[in-house]
Order: structure tokens, then C-alpha cells, then sequence
């Protein structure tokens, strides 16, 4: 590794070793988003919420979903060599800090204090954005013939995670949509069904990973079209 100057090639020397420290960040990152939705819940069953802890509970989540796969980004984006002028990546990047900056103070100033009464987000939540990123990062580290093409995917990537964070798109809220409340059968076999693809998946669950998050973030555009479509042919929106 020493030898090569290339930056490319360095980093396909330490995809094959296995110490690539992108799918380390990566798994942080993952790490974190399991975390995140565990300590608002175990706070509220210990009686130890506090207006202190919803605070720093942000500052960690513009770290960890904000701050962290925005440097995956830029250093992403120089290693590839997709832009002649660094600048470029330090603007993908910061635009990604920035938004996920103002997405979490609107979720602080518009959501209700009981975060398990509401069932949608206003635009895409920042642990789903990270998810994408960090899924590029961790797919291109464990395969490495598509590392070149994930390093250059990230900075478009994380500009339009910006815009979706920011946006006022509708986004359900997986987690109370799914076990909140009494459900139909089909929920049950639509779980069983994600858990079997996910264990199915083998070496390809980086790939499953990623494209959930992918799906996610596509289906509050898609959920919002349909519903233009349907008000316009005087129909109402099916429930999702």
C-alpha cells in the first residue's frame, strides 16, 4: 500500500485487507441510529425525561447524523476525484451539516413532547438520511468493485438528502406505524417477510440495508405524488 500513490488504488489495497475505516464509520453510524431509538423510550420508562436531556439529545443526533456522514462525504468525494476543486466537496458536505442542522431544530419546535403520539415526519428524518449514506459507504467497502461508483454517488446523494431533510414532504413514521396500536394481519406477515429477505441475504445484506434506506427516502415523494393524483381526479388518498 505504501508504494501506490494513487488514491484509488490505496483504497482498493484496504478494501481487500478489510481495514477499511469507512465501514467502521459506517457501522457507527448504525450503531448510533439503534441508540437513538432506544434512549427517548427507556428515558420515558424510567421517569427521567428532562427538557436537558431532549437537548443534548439533539446535539448527539447532529454528530451522529449530521456531522459524521457529512465527512464520509467529503473525504468521499476527494478520494474518488469526481471534483477538481475541493471546494465542491467541502459545499456537498456542509450543505448536509447545515440541514440537518435546521431539520432537528424544526423537529424540536414542531413535534409534541410525547414523540410516540405522532405517526409522520415533515421531512426526511436525519437518521434515515444517514442511513443512505452510511449504506453507500459501508456497500463500497465491502465490495470493492463498487466502491468507485458509491464514492461518486455520495455528494449528489447527500444534496438531495438535504433538500428531502428540509423539505415538508410527509414522511411515516416506521417504528409507531408498525407496532403502535392494534394491527392487521398483514402486518405481521409483511415483518416476517422483511426479517426473512434480510437473513436470506447472506453477504448481499449490505445491498438489502442500503436499498431499504433508499426506499425510504423515495416513498415520501412518491407517497406525496400519489396524493396530488388522487385530489386531482377527485379521489381521496388511500391510507398508506
Amino acid at each position: 500500500t505504501h508504494d501506490v500513490q494513487n488514491p484509488e488504488m490505496i483504497r482498493m489495497a484496504r478494501l481487500l485487507r478489510g481495514t477499511d475505516p469507512f465501514a467502521i464509520a459506517a457501522a457507527l453510524i448504525f450503531g448510533a441510529m439503534v441508540f437513538d431509538a432506544l434512549d427517548g423510550k427507556i428515558a420515558r420508562m424510567a421517569k427521567l425525561t428532562s427538557e436537558f436531556g431532549a437537548q443534548l439529545d439533539s446535539l448527539c443526533d447532529i454528530v451522529s447524523f449530521g456531522v459524521a456522514p457529512a465527512y464520509l462525504v467529503f473525504v468521499e468525494a476527494l478520494s474518488s476525484g469526481i471534483f477538481r476543486r475541493s471546494r465542491y466537496a467541502w459545499v456537498c458536505a456542509v450543505l448536509y451539516v447545515i440541514c440537518a442542522a435546521l431539520r432537528l431544530a424544526r423537529f424540536n419546535v414542531e413535534t409534541e413532547p410525547d414523540e410516540d403520539s405522532h405517526m409522520y415526519f415533515s421531512g426526511l428524518p436525519t437518521p434515515a438520511a444517514a442511513g443512505v449514506i452510511a449504506g453507500l459507504a459501508i456497500v463500497g467497502a465491502n465490495f470493492p468493485l463498487t466502491a468507485p461508483w458509491a464514492a461518486r454517488i455520495m455528494p449528489f446523494a447527500a444534496v438531495i438528502l438535504a433538500g428531502l431533510m428540509i423539505s415538508q414532504i410527509r414522511y411515516v413514521h416506521l417504528l409507531n406505524a408498525l407496532f403502535r396500536g392494534k394491527k392487521p394481519f398483514t402486518y405481521l406477515v409483511l415483518l416476517v417477510f422483511v426479517m426473512f429477505v434480510v437473513l436470506v441475504a447472506g453477504e448481499y445484506t449490505e445491498v438489502v440495508v442500503l436499498f431499504a434506506f433508499a426506499a425510504y427516502m423515495g416513498s415520501g415523494p412518491v407517497a406525496g405524488f400519489a396524493r396530488t393524483l388522487a385530489r386531482w381526479f377527485g379521489r381521496r388518498p388511500a391510507a398508506a
